[in-house]
């Protein structure tokens, strides 16, 4: 993604008509200055946190961490970050989301797994979470901090029902793993406080309710 490109989808996000909260950990932090850097930002981001100490992020999380970069640890983050705009703002919560991003990018010292990283974001109505891996390609950290920077800012813009560009994984022949999780209408309700208790079902249909949330 260019220059011009990046400049334009930017300005897409910020006109989008949704809301982010943004937490991100251990690279990626150019997604944040990127977007600060393009006039409207005050239209779509409602805060940015980078909680990189293991104790900032324990805060974060409001408990302990088993491993810091890792699908679940994201998943964690962008909820957190998602409540944390329902409380910034009066919107309607399916135009807020929560971006939660973390990563072990080349570092001065070895790392104990491989280069990568975890983005995700609930919304409403979904969760989804892309997955980088670097050492399938041979990358300084400047350049793994430029895809994570590139990754970041497209799955914001498709948070955010944008019309992507060419994907990091079309343009820089890098893998990216997606997965993606669409909530039950009662589900929904549920998260957004329009319901007080749902009832789970088995896969038979003849079977009582097993689990109450």
């Amino acid at each position: 993604m260019n220059a011009s490109d990046q400049k334009w989808l930017i300005e897409q996000i910020h006109a989008s008509g949704h809301q982010l909260v943004l937490a991100i950990t251990g690279g990626g932090s150019g997604g944040v200055a990127a977007l600060l850097q393009v006039p409207g930002a005050s239209a779509s981001i409602l805060e940015t946190i980078v909680p990189y100490s293991a104790r900032a992020m324990r805060d974060w999380l409001g408990g302990s961490v088993d491993q810091y970069c890792s699908e679940k640890t994201a998943r964690a983050m962008a909820m957190q970050a998602f409540e944390r705009a329902r409380k910034l703002s009066d919107a309607d919560p399916h135009t807020l989301v929560g971006i939660g991003a973390t990563a072990s990018l080349a570092s001065n010292r070895p790392k104990r797994g491989a280069h990568r990283i975890h983005i995700a974001w609930p919304s409403a109505s979904a969760t989804a979470v892309a997955t980088c891996d670097f050492n399938t390609i041979s990358a300084t950290r400047a350049e793994e901090e430029d895809v994570s920077t590139q990754l970041i800012l497209l799955t914001i813009a498709e948070a955010c029902g944008l019309p992507l560009l060419p994907s990091v994984e079309s343009c820089l022949k890098i893998r990216v793993a997606r997965r993606e999780q669409r909530a039950h209408e009662s589900w929904t309700e549920l998260l957004l406080g329009h319901r007080s208790s749902i009832s789970v079902h088995l896969n038979d249909a003849e079977s009582q309710p097993m689990l109450l949330f």
